[in-house]
């Protein structure tokens, strides 16, 4: 009976599948997608469970552009293949398919969308694969060949789970070997054979790939032997065990998202995955790669864009293998979590926090590694080569735990002042700098380039931040509280290895704690320039921490180079262990000091307790005073202190150069304290702040000697105390208990600090000194008020350095004591509670949709919103002028909503604000004229006249000439809902094009008019999420005159003032081109209301005209056809102005010294940019279109015409023109970078204007000589192929931004086969004999061949004397040294692979010119100076150049082993034999086995 009953289902459901297969063979047929519709739900509801499904096979015919309408559940469960997919329901991957493949263009996720393939119930443990096509789609928000979401999209991708996706080798695998013992047993944690792994490097080699072809416990086979030796299990140093371990890391993923990758190299551009929006996106156990679009922001292989807190956001288990740009981005989201995994050859960077704001977010146990660094060390959209890491984190406020990273240019680097501002949406809202760390621990970096743990510039404070992570009160950025007390905020650093990098550590850094940090054979067991006492008083910067060097392992040197200033550094339960090369100190104080880049002055104390040097080998010092300095401070000034026996049982160390001191009792110690002082009283610094007061002195114990004017000590040794100007003091030590007097002329106020609170408090005693200047005595303790007083200084604006009463001052001659009773500084007083705006009445105003520059669409109702500051200098008056109203109120508003914090006037500037809450009303009427328009209804009242459009009226264009208006949605007030696309997002691209002025945008809320949120004319309006239209609002232009006038009619007409003498005439002329402008002072800023007198109701321009002339004092006016009229009475006059639609400025002064002229325009001069026709000009990406990069003309009627205005501007760099009379002349220094696709628009750049400063025979250019290669723009020049990048096929040049200067370099050189520019000043001029062959895609680069005949050397620059490359022939003398010989009789070079030379190691350091040079041009740099002996360059970098370091007074011997560094030895700078002599020497001791210390002070 049951076989029975299951044989009748068998065959019901053979029956239906038959009838389904009869359906989907027909499905082609027009009109049968109904029966095919109406079977599937029953043929899945059997095999899946589903009640309401369609197939996607066969829903969408292959090819198509398909869309899961929205409420609707389909099932993919056959291999498919679409033009592009849209899912506005639900798409579920049968996981019961094998093999599945999705092909599509890309594969869009909208609102009310969900994508599923797998959930964490039930993973997709099959092989799925989305392959993501090329093709020519272009979505608004998120580009072309994605996967991605918007709106309230969902997409989940579980692929098969693994309980780990990397281990560690538990031994060490040799070259040539094909089996790996690993940590964890390959079976438990998941791995399979056939599955991809890579091995990282441990030697500062290369990471490699391999196929798993059986599996033992514990133990893989490789399909491929491995072709290095990398380490496994533990190495012992000292006693000491340290797990230097290579990663092995699981490569394959069950889900692929993979797609067309043939020109990935050449194009730079793979696929993307991206979610923004209000969904989620939750990524585990997946495989994406052949990944990134590098030329284009914002596309990274997995992204989460502007998600703002979103817990649901994970991107866990994955392999991310092959990027051409960055691997994981956290942007604008929080709370999310990056967990697990691997990054295989991501160029750029790993993992990026990108725009400031990002915090709370959890990137943990994540592994990423570079295959070689230089393949990953590129130039990207946000930075350059030298700009990159394997975790690049602008937003500092995130977990990082247990990350790995491997062979990138730096491991992990915090670099808070690259973007100190911010970026993106957080521009101006953050303080990258100062944001406070997360938690923090476990993280590994080794065999990285330059830095592996790189924490540089970051001081963390107690901000103030909403719940999106922007700062609500800047002033909580600052070192000080308002009333003086440090605002910092303590961050630990726990659990951190470091091994195989060349530094570890940072430039400057304060308040961040180092606990357990291990650092092992790096080039610098720690590198620090600058840091400070802690804010919360804990002493110890490093704690029971471990630094260790094997010195037969070929990387690394045992040396901590510690920061300067005067501060207390304290180390407590640290370890050394091994030993480093000859002549390199285990700890040495104060870095940097003397110099800009570090603390000063340098009486830095450092404070050891359970520090051990017990395991440093007995060949090494144990302390230096002073590493990397300028002059020598350091090596007299810095300290040791200690209360146990960390230094050899002295209380204090102090240089040997202090010889005074050996009379107070101190002695004198051996070589491995670098013959100092050993103390067994206490030493305290003594600092004195304040201007130049030249050479004092000091008087007291200690100093009682004769003076030693020798360098170092330069009379120190006997009280002499020198001005560190870098920061803006003096500074010296003293001990304990003594009594001193200082002297010297002061001809201001000076502040006297001594010691350190927590020092004082850590040796248990009241520390103090007796001080007498200009006969007064004040006793200085360390217990003294230290408000308003930082490590840095006075001098370089780090914190806001001043005097107050509780400091001790010398004041006028003599010591003024300090009175610890006084009030401190009063903070400022909080405002009253927060409170809105007054409302004003329903209808006082225009609706929100008119309100240009809302910010974040924040609107408040009354007539008030947040909107921006900079377009209107600050002022609500200018704001509510710029579209037709008049400013109520205006305030600062709180935490970016509708409560006023304070309340201003309205013609009074909002300062130190992004946004301001201005309240706006439409202008008081004294006449209402009621006039019958066809579309227009006039409603008027006593006081104020309100009109409500219907239609278009005289104001606008009938809509029938409105382009691409979409869905025919026309709305009241001139409005309409158009396409994004063909207008860049941008509204005041759209009016322009049909020769209207933008008053309004916004975005729709359902495909209507009514106004979501509104954004500036010129704002991108998909930068806020997803969107194919917008809401513009456009009004045909009133454009007053660009022509000088007077306030009579004709041109040129003069004027007197009433009761005036007779004296120059005056007439009015436009500032800036007059129209489109607001006048300001001295400079943009500047807009006192101090400087105008403000005129109302005045209508017409020639009214306001009038007013000027009958003003005595005016020097121009600021007019706007609302009827504001200002007569400028500054005594300086209008110096400068501001774009801001509306306006018109003009001044009011003698026109017999200025005539108009014809200027006859040569076209050649004007070059295409992107072809020209059909493009508007843009800064340095599509997206970058400051108003203040060009000034604006209107009814300019010719291109010519525009080319006129250009010329006539000095600084003109191109012009955008539109037949429609605007003529936009670009002034940015570094030019026209970039352009988008815009109809009715021309864009040009000037090849013309440089102003030359000597004698010059002048080489005229013709562009048309110069053809572009693969389209020019956007292009880097090669040769043979699209890798053939050699350093010898060019000349470089630096410092011309213009292309038109780049190519007078190629017509003044004979040999010249083309030209490589970019903006920034770089210009290549190629002189292979074969010419370019091939070029790259590298955003912001030009490339030209030329085909005209180079001009004769008699036509170049009379002043320039040029230098030819010229070939060099190299013999190799040994491994590391070879010789080079030029053409010139007297110049050659010794070249030094891996080798540095710098102070103290084998060099003097002479400066490094700015910019980047080839070896030739750095060897042309050496040969003009006399002083000259040697240059140091980087090795490694693609295209050849480098900085340019200069070194004298060299002594090759003495140089240092330093990886991607090289040192090339001018010969005819000293004597082949002794120069011989010592390089040879320098050989044999680098053959042995030796290194050197690296730290060049410039890196």
């Amino acid at each position: 009976m049951g076989g029975a009953l299951v044989l009748r289902r068998l065959c019901l459901l053979f029956l239906l599948a038959s009838l389904c297969g009869i359906v989907e063979a027909a499905i082609q047929k027009p009109g049968n997608a109904t029966r095919a519709e109406t079977c599937a739900p029953y043929l899945l509801q059997h095999h899946s469970g589903l009640t309401k499904a369609h197939r996607a096979a066969v829903a969408c015919a292959a090819g198509s552009h398909c869309v899961v309408p929205a409420g609707e559940t389909w099932l993919l469960d056959s291999s498919v293949q679409f033009e592009t997919l849209t899912i506005r329901g639900t798409l579920e991957w049968d996981t019961g398919k094998d093999n599945l493949e999705l092909r599509a263009g890309h594969v869009l996720v909208e609102t009310g969308g969900h994508l599923k393939i797998g959930m964490p119930d039930v993973p997709m443990e099959r092989r799925a694969t989305v392959y993501i096509t090329k093709n020519s789609h272009q979505h608004d928000v998120l580009g072309k060949r994605f996967l991605g979401g918007v709106g309230t999209g969902k997409v989940d991708i579980h692929g098969r789970k693994l309980a780990r996706t990397w281990t560690l080798l538990a031994s060490n695998a040799f070259a040539g070997e094909n089996q790996l013992q690993l940590k964890d047993d390959p079976s438990a944690m998941g791995w399979r054979m056939g599955d991809r792994i890579g091995v990282a490097t441990t030697s500062r080699g290369e990471s490699t790939n391999h196929k798993i072809t059986s599996i033992r416990a514990k133990t893989v086979t490789l399909d491929t032997p491995l072709k290095y030796e990398h380490w496994g299990g533990f190495r012992e140093i000292e006693g000491q065990r340290f797990e230097m371990a290579a990663e092995v890391v699981n490569l394959e993923r069950s889900v692929v998202i993979t797609g067309d990758h043939d020109d990935f190299e050449q194009t730079m551009e793979g696929l993307h995955t991206i979610m923004t929006g209000s969904g989620y996106m939750d990524m585990r156990y997946a495989r994406v790669e052949w990944c990134g679009q590098r030329p284009v922001m914002g596309r990274y292989c997995l992204h989460f864009h502007l998600m703002r807190k979103c817990p649901r956001c994970v991107f866990q288990g994955n392999a991310v293998v092959e990027g051409q740009h960055v691997g994981i981005t956290i942007h604008g989201t929080h709370q999310s979590l990056v967990d697990q995994n691997v990054v295989w050859d991501a160029r750029a960077n790993g993992v990026y926090t990108e725009d400031g704001n990002e915090m709370d977010n959890t990137i943990s146990r994540n592994v990423v590694i570079c295959t070689d660094y230089r393949k990953c060390k590129v130039d990207w959209v946000s930075g350059n080569s030298v700009q990159t890491a394997g975790i690049f984190l602008i937003g500092m406020s995130n977990n990082m735990i247990e990350n790995r990273v491997v062979n990138y240019e730096n491991g992990i680097w915090t670099p808070g002042s690259f973007r100190g501002n911010g970026r993106g949406r957080a521009t101006n809202k953050v303080c990258p700098q100062f944001h406070p760390f997360g938690e923090w621990r476990g993280n590994v970096c080794h065999d990285n380039a330059r830095f592996g743990l790189y924490l540089d510039n970051q001081f963390p404070r107690r901000l103030e931040r909403d719940e999106d992570g922007y700062v609500v009160n800047r002033e909580s950025c600052k070192w000080f509280t308002p009333d003086g007390r440090d605002n910092g905020f303590v961050n630990e650093i726990r659990d951190e290895f470091n091994w195989h990098n060349i530094y570890v550590g940072q430039y400057a850094m304060g308040d961040i704690q180092f606990i357990n940090f291990t650092s092992v054979n790096n080039a610098h067991a720690m590198y620090w320039k600058q840091s400070k006492n802690f804010a919360d008083g804990r002493l110890w910067h490093v704690l029971d921490s471990t630094f260790a060097n094997d010195p037969n392992d070929k990387i690394g040197i045992l040396q901590f180079l510690g920061p300067s200033g005067p501060f207390t550094f304290g180390m407590k339960n640290c370890k050394f262990l091994g030993t480093g090369p000859p002549g390199v100190a285990t700890i040495a104080a104060g870095q940097n000091c003397g110099m800009g880049g570090a603390g000063g002055p340098c009486n830095v104390h450092y404070v050891l307790e359970g520090v051990d040097f017990s395991r440093v080998r007995s060949n090494q010092r144990l302390v230096r005073f002073g590493v990397h300095t300028s002059g020598s401070q350091a090596a007299v000034q810095s300290m040791f202190v200690a209360k146990d026996d960390s230094l050899g049982g002295y209380r204090s160390i102090v240089s040997g150069h202090l010889n005074g001191f050996k009379d107070a009792g101190c002695v004198q110690l051996g070589w491995e304290w670098e013959d100092a002082l050993g103390c067994d009283r206490i030493v305290r610094r003594i600092n004195v702040w304040g201007p130049d007061s030249g050479r004092i002195r000091l008087a007291g114990p200690g100093y009682q000697v004769a003076e030693n004017w020798a360098a170092p000590s330069e009379g120190r040794n006997a009280g002499y105390m020198l001005y560190d100007s870098d920061h803006g003091g003096y500074g010296a030590g003293v001990l304990v208990g003594e009594s001193f007097s200082l002297s010297g002329n002061f001809p201001s106020d000076m502040i006297v600090e001594f010691s350190d609170i927590d020092l004082g408090e850590y040796f248990g005693n009241s520390e103090s000194i007796n001080l007498e200047v200009g006969g007064r005595s004040c006793q200085l303790k360390s217990s003294d008020d230290r408000s308003f007083l930082c490590s840095l200084g006075r001098a370089g604006g780090g914190c806001d350095f001043r005097t107050f009463e509780r400091q001790t001052v010398i004041r006028n001659g003599q010591l003024v004591c300090s009175d610890p009773t006084a009030p401190r500084p009063v903070a400022p007083v909080p405002a009253p509670s927060p409170t809105p705006l007054p409302a004003l009445p329903e209808g006082s105003c225009a609706d929100y949709g008119a309100w240009p520059s809302v910010d974040n669409g924040v609107t408040c109702g009354g007539c008030s919103a947040l909107v921006l500051t900079e377009p209107y200098g600050g002022r609500c008056d200018a704001y509510c002028t710029s579209f037709g109203h008049v400013c109520a109120a205006a305030g600062e508003e709180l935490a970016e909503g509708c409560q006023a914090i304070y309340t201003v006037a309205c013609n009074q500037e909002v300062a130190s604000t992004s946004d301001m809450l201005c309240s706006c009303r439409l202008p008081d009427v004294t006449t209402v004229t009621t006039t019958e328009v066809a579309t227009t209804t006039v409603t008027t009242t006593t006081t104020r006249l309100i009109v409500t459009t219907t239609g278009p009226s005289a104001t606008c264009s009938p809509f029938e000439n409105w382009p691409k208006v979409d869905k025919n949605v026309t709305c009241q007030g001139c409005r309409a809902l158009v396409l994004t696309g063909p207008f860049g997002g941008r509204c005041d691209l759209y009016c322009e094009s049909f020769g209207h002025v933008c008053v309004a945008a916004a975005e729709e809320v359902d495909e209507n008019c009514e106004v979501k949120f509104t954004v500036g004319c010129d704002e991108d309006i998909r930068g806020a999420g997803d969107t194919s239209d917008m809401l513009c609002s456009c009004r045909l232009p009133e454009v007053p005159s660009t022509t000088p006038t007077t306030t009579s009619s004709a041109p040129g007409s003069t004027s007197q003032n009433p009761g005036s003498t007779a004296g120059p005439t005056k007439a009015f002329w436009p500032v800036d081109g007059g129209s489109g402008r607001a006048c300001r002072g001295a400079s943009a800023s500047d807009n006192s209301a101090n400087y105008f007198r403000l005129f109302a109701d005045v209508q017409s321009m020639d009214d306001c005209k009038a007013k000027c002339v009958d003003e005595p004092l005016c020097q121009g006016i600021e007019h706007h056809s609302s009827g504001r009229c200002e007569v400028w009475i500054r005594s300086e006059g209008i110096e400068s102005s501001i774009a801001l639609s509306g306006y018109t400025c003009l001044q009011y002064r003698a026109g017999g010294a200025q005539t108009t002229t014809t200027t006859r325009v040569s076209p050649t001069l004007f070059v295409p940019v992107n072809g020209g026709e059909g493009r508007a000009c843009r800064g340095g990406s599509a997206t970058d279109n400051s108003a203040s990069y060009f000034q604006l003309f209107a009814n300019v009627q010719s291109l010519d015409g525009c080319m006129s205005k250009c010329v006539e501007a000095s600084l003109c760099k191109g012009i955008e023109y539109n037949p429609n009379g605007r003529c936009e002349v670009w002034t940015r220094p570094a030019g026209i970078q970039a352009s988008v696709g815009l109809a009715g628009f021309s864009c040009l750049r000037y090849l013309g204007g440089e102003t030359q400063g000597t004698t010059t025979t002048t080489t005229p250019v013709d562009p048309s000589d110069f053809e572009p290669v693969d389209g020019g723009s956007g292009r880097a020049c090669r040769g043979g192929s699209a890798t053939d990048n050699d350093a010898s096929y060019f000349q470089l040049f630096t410092g011309l931004q213009s292309l038109g200067d780049c190519m007078k370099k190629c017509l003044e050189e004979p040999l010249c086969k083309g030209i490589e520019h970019n903006p920034n000043g770089r210009c290549e001029v190629w002189t292979r004999p074969e010419g370019i062959q091939a070029s790259v895609a590298v955003l912001g680069f030009e490339c030209f061949t030329y085909s005209g005949s180079s001009a004769s050397p008699s036509t170049t620059s009379a002043s320039t004397t040029m230098r030819r490359r010229t070939s060099t022939t190299t013999s190799t003398m040994t491994r590391r040294r070879t010789s080079t010989t030029t053409p010139s009789p007297t110049t050659s070079w010794e070249h030094y692979e891996e080798t540095n030379c710098y102070p103290g190691f084998g060099g003097d350091a002479l400066g490094s010119p700015p910019g980047v040079f080839t070896l030739a041009a750095c060897q042309a740099q050496c040969e003009k100076s006399a002083a000259c002996e040697g240059i140091v360059m980087r090795s490694g970098f693609a295209d050849g150049t480098s900085p340019c370091w200069l070194v004298g007074n060299v002594d090759v011997e003495v140089c240092q082993w330093y990886p991607d560094y090289d040192f090339w030895h001018r010969l005819d700078r000293a004597s082949h034999a002794s120069s011989n002599a010592k390089s040879d020497n320098a050989l044999a001791h680098k053959q042995r086995g030796g290194s050197g210390p690296p730290g060049r002070g410039r890196s």
